[in-house]
């Protein structure tokens, strides 16, 4: 789908933008840098279960630091300062589940199958191991599944 111009009332009839050195008037931003309305934390980047699988089994340790030097260095890359880690499957998971599956039409009230050892496979260790050294590295984790039942 292309952007629509803000006059447009039919989103069905679309304008293509025309890219060159000429600029649409209406189709430019204007940032205020004087005026400030909330604090930017850092910007980062997720590490799912099939990132810390690749990371973990396709890199060797010279390659896995490169990595991290281009996403996390504020000198030699980008300069990453927060890391968003799903525990529990994701959308990118190399399977779907939780940390409390069932068989079908079973139930576990009292999470008594309760496991996380999924993610101990892949995210844990790449995160324990090799992230710790990332100086500033702030992390959120988000639970990616929930029990189901």
């Amino acid at each position: 789908m292309e952007p629509r111009r803000k006059h447009e009332a039919n989103p069905r009839r679309n304008n293509s933008i025309r890219f060159g050195s000429q600029r649409d008037p209406e189709l430019t931003l204007f940032v205020n840098d004087a005026v400030r309305y909330q604090k930017i934390d850092g910007f980062g980047a997720s590490l799912t279960d099939s990132s810390a699988w690749l990371l973990r089994n396709k890199l060797s340790d010279s390659q896995f630091q490169k990595i991290m030097e281009m996403l996390f260095d504020r000198e030699k890359g980008i300069g990453l300062s927060l890391l968003r880690r799903p525990m529990g499957s994701s959308d990118f998971a190399l399977e779907d589940y939780t940390y409390d599956d069932m068989p079908p039409g079973a139930s576990d009230p009292e999470l008594q199958q309760f496991s996380i050892e999924r993610d101990q496979r892949y995210i844990i260790p790449s995160c324990a191991r090799r992230w710790r050294s990332i100086h500033g590295l702030k992390s959120l984790l988000l639970l990616g599944a929930l029990p189901r039942g």
